[in-house]
C-alpha cells in the first residue's frame, strides 16, 4: 500500500512537472482581451522598398528577385512595439480610440487572447496607423522610351495588397473567396484581410485605408536596357505627411 502511494505521488509530480514545462514552452497564458474594436494595435507607418529572393535549403538566394513595399515600421527607428498587451491599455490610449472611431471599428464583441510570444497570431489584429491617399514610384535613368529619366512607372507596376477596411465595413464579416489567393504576403495567413491586385496608377485612397503589412510589386514590362536603376517610392497620407524611400536595383535579371 505504501509503495502504491509513493508511486501515485511520483506520477502526480511528474504530471504536474510536464504541465509546467508545456505551459512555459507555450509562452504562458495569453492575455484576455475584450475590446469593442477588432484592431488591437496601430503600427507606425514607415514605407520601405524591398528587394528579396527566394531562399533555398542552404540559405542561399535563388531565382529572380521580387520587389515589395513594407508598409509598417519595422526598422530600428520605427519598431513595432511589444505584443505583450493591447495598445488600448498603453500610453497612446487616446490616439488608439481616435483611430478606432475614425475607422468605425467600435462594435466588435468577441473575446480574444493575445499571446506575447507568438506575434504572427497577433498580426491579425494590427493595422498601419496612417491612411494613404497617393502612391507613386519613379525611375532613374529612363526605364524605356515611354518612361524617361525620373518619370513615374506606376502604370507598369502591378500591386498586390491587403486591407482590413472591407471586413470592418461589412460588420466584421469576411466574404472574399480566400482559397484563390497564394500571394506570398505574410498577412495571407490571416483570414480577415481582403486581397486585391491593381496597377499602381489605378489605386485610390479607399484602397489604402487600413493596409496590411506588405504590398508586393511586379513590373509588367522589362526595361529597355539591363543596368542599375534607382526607384523612388512616394506615399502621401490623408494628413499630408509624405514618405519617400529609394532603392537601387539591377533590372532586368536574366532568368
Amino acid at each position: 500500500m505504501h509503495s502504491q502511494t509513493n508511486t501515485y505521488l511520483l506520477m502526480k509530480r511528474l504530471f504536474l512537472f510536464f504541465i509546467a514545462i508545456l505551459f512555459v514552452a507555450c509562452g504562458g497564458h495569453g492575455n484576455r482581451i475584450w475590446e469593442n474594436s477588432y484592431i488591437l494595435w496601430y503600427a507606425p507607418a514607415h514605407p520601405q522598398l524591398k528587394e528579396h529572393y527566394a531562399i533555398n535549403s542552404s540559405g542561399n538566394p535563388v531565382g529572380v528577385p521580387e520587389y515589395s513595399i513594407e508598409v509598417w515600421g519595422r526598422s530600428s527607428d520605427a519598431p513595432i512595439p511589444s505584443f505583450a498587451k493591447s495598445c488600448s491599455y498603453d500610453n497612446n490610449k487616446s490616439l488608439y480610440k481616435q483611430l478606432c472611431q475614425k475607422h468605425h471599428d467600435n462594435s466588435y464583441k468577441e473575446e480574444r487572447y493575445e499571446w506575447p510570444n507568438t506575434p504572427d497570431v497577433n498580426d491579425a489584429y494590427i493595422a498601419v496607423s496612417a491612411d494613404f491617399v497617393d502612391i507613386d514610384i519613379t525611375c532613374s535613368p529612363a526605364y524605356d522610351d515611354a518612361h524617361p529619366d525620373g518619370s513615374s512607372v506606376a502604370d507598369i507596376v502591378k500591386v498586390t495588397f491587403t486591407t482590413l477596411k472591407p471586413f470592418i465595413d461589412a460588420g466584421y464579416k469576411y466574404t472574399q473567396n480566400n482559397s484563390e489567393w497564394n500571394c506570398g504576403l505574410a498577412c495571407c495567413t490571416h483570414p480577415n484581410y481582403y486581397h486585391y491586385v491593381k496597377m499602381m496608377n489605378e489605386m485610390t485612397a479607399r484602397d489604402m485605408i487600413l493596409l496590411g503589412p506588405t504590398m508586393n510589386l511586379e513590373f509588367v514590362t522589362p526595361p529597355a536596357t539591363q543596368r542599375i536603376y534607382t526607384l523612388v517610392l512616394t506615399m502621401v497620407t490623408d494628413e499630408g505627411d509624405v514618405y519617400t524611400n529609394r532603392m537601387t536595383v539591377q533590372m532586368p535579371i536574366e532568368r
